[in-house]
C-alpha cells in the first residue's frame, strides 16, 4: 500500500509558490477545478510543466497540499496504511537495531535517534516501548515533521517524550551531528520526475492545461538527471521510469551536518534490474480511501490524494556514496525483521498482520531496508 510519511515543505526545499497578486485566492478545496489549482498552486511556472512541479505542488503546498491540509491519519482511518499501523513487528525490529548501532556507534550514556517522517506516531511509540528503560533514560528521540497536522497527531500521542522539527539541519544540530536515523515510507512520497523512452532517447513527462484538463505530453530534456534507472537494456517505446531527483538534493541539503551514526531508509521498491521488470507503465500511482489511481485519474482530486512511486535503491546507494556514506547493507523487509527477532517467523501463523508484512511474496519482499553509515 502506498504511504507517505513527510516530504515537507521545508524538507525538498518547496518553500511554497508566491501568488502573482501577493494573496492566495480563496478556493475550497472540494469545488476546486484544475484551471484554479494550477493558476493558485503553480502560478510561476511556465507551460508545460515537469509533472515533479505538480505533484510537489499537490502533494506540499502551504494552501492546497494534501500533507500540508487535507491529510488526518494514516492507518484504515486515513487514505493509505503503513507496515508501522498493521503491526509492531517493525517497530521492534527498529528498536532492536537501535540498540544494537548505539553500542557499535560508541556514542557514550547520552545518545540521539531521529525518526524522519513519524506519521501518526505508532512507529515511535512501538520503538521506545522497545527499547530497555536503562538505555531509554539517557536517549533523546527527535522527529523530523514539517506537517503541521501529522505533528499534532504525534504530540498528543507522544507527549513529552520527544523533541520535534522541521528540518534536518534543525534536528542535527540539537544532536551535535552525531545520531541514529530512520524513516519508514518516506522516499517514495518525494515528487518524482517521470521519463518516457520514445523509441530514440528519453524524454521528459510534462503537463499543460487544456480547457479544464490537464494534458500530458513529452519534451526533451538536457541533461538527464544522475540516476542509474536509464541503464534500462533495450527499453521499448512507452516504457515510462521515475527519478526522485528531489530526495537526492535533500538528502545533499543536510548530509555534511551529520558527522557519525548509522541510518536506515525503509520503504517499497527495488533495485534497478528489477524495479521495472514487466513495468512498462512504471510505478506511479495515487491513493485515495485506500483504493488504488493509476493513469489520468492522477490528476483528479488535486490536493486530496497521497501520490508516490516505487524508489530505486541503487540510486539511493550510489548518491549515498558520492557523499561519503558507506553502504552496509540492503535486505528485505522479511530479512531485516527476523534478522532481529527472529522468532517473528512463528507468529505469522497466528497474526494475520505479521503474515501480511513478513510474506515473502508480498510485503515481506516488496519493502526493502537500506543501512548506511557515515563517520
Amino acid at each position: 500500500m502506498a504511504v507517505a510519511q513527510l516530504v515537507r515543505a521545508s524538507a525538498c526545499g518547496a518553500e511554497g509558490r508566491r501568488f502573482e497578486s501577493g494573496q492566495p485566492p480563496h478556493f475550497s478545496l472540494d469545488v476546486i477545478t484544475p484551471r484554479e489549482f494550477l493558476l493558485a498552486a503553480l502560478a510561476s511556472e511556465k507551460a508545460p510543466f515537469a509533472f515533479e512541479k505538480f505533484m510537489e505542488a499537490a502533494l506540499l503546498h502551504p494552501d492546497f497540499g494534501y500533507y500540508s491540509k487535507k491529510i488526518q491519519d494514516i492507518g484504515k482511518e486515513g487514505d493509505f496504511s503503513t507496515t508501522a499501523t498493521m503491526d509492531k513487528l517493525l517497530g521492534q525490529a527498529i528498536g532492536k537495531w537501535v540498540c544494537h548501532k548505539k553500542h557499535e556507534n560508541s556514542f557514550g550514556q547520552k545518545w540521539n535517534l531521529i525518526e524522519i517522517g513519524a506519521g501518526n506516531g505508532n512507529l515511535a511509540q512501538t520503538i521506545l516501548k522497545s527499547i530497555p528503560w536503562m538505555r531509554r533514560r539517557k536517549l533523546h528521540y527527535h522527529i523530523v515533521e514539517a506537517s503541521p497536522i501529522l505533528m499534532e497527531t504525534q504530540k498528543r500521542k507522544l507527549g513529552k517524550l520527544c523533541h520535534w522539527h522541521t528540518s534536518m539541519p534543525q534536528a542535527l544540530a540539537a544532536c551535535n551531528g552525531q545520531a541514529l536515523i530512520f524513516s519508514n515510507e518516506l522516499v517514495d512520497a518525494f515528487p518524482c520526475r517521470v521519463f518516457e523512452w520514445d523509441g530514440f532517447q528519453w524524454k521528459e513527462v510534462a503537463l499543460e492545461l487544456v480547457k479544464e484538463t490537464l494534458r500530458e505530453i513529452l519534451v526533451q530534456t538536457t541533461p538527464l538527471p544522475a540516476s542509474t534507472t536509464f541503464e534500462i537494456l533495450d527499453p521499448q517505446p512507452g516504457q515510462r521510469i521515475e527519478i526522485h531527483e528531489s530526495y537526492r538534493t535533500w538528502f545533499r541539503s543536510w548530509i555534511k551536518n551529520w558527522k557519525n551514526g548509522s541510518m536506515l531508509t525503509i520503504d517499497y521498491g527495488e533495485i534497478q534490474g528489477n524495479l521495472y521488470h514487466r513495468r512498462p507503465n512504471g510505478t506511479l500511482r495515487a491513493y485515495r480511501q485506500h483504493q488504488q489511481i493509476v493513469g489520468p485519474q492522477i490528476y483528479h482530486n488535486m490536493g486530496k490524494q497521497d501520490i508516490t512511486a516505487d524508489v530505486n535503491f541503487s540510486d539511493l546507494q550510489n548518491w549515498a556514496s558520492e557523499l561519503g556514506c558507506q553502504n552496509t547493507r540492503l535486505e528485505t523487509q522479511r530479512e531485516f525483521i527476523q534478522r532481529f527477532l527472529p522468532d517473528s517467523v512463528t507468529l505469522k501463523n497466528s497474526s494475520p498482520s505479521a503474515q501480511f508484512i513478513l510474506h515473502p511474496e508480498g510485503a515481506g519482499s516488496a519493502f526493502k531496508v537500506l543501512e548506511q553509515k557515515r563517520w
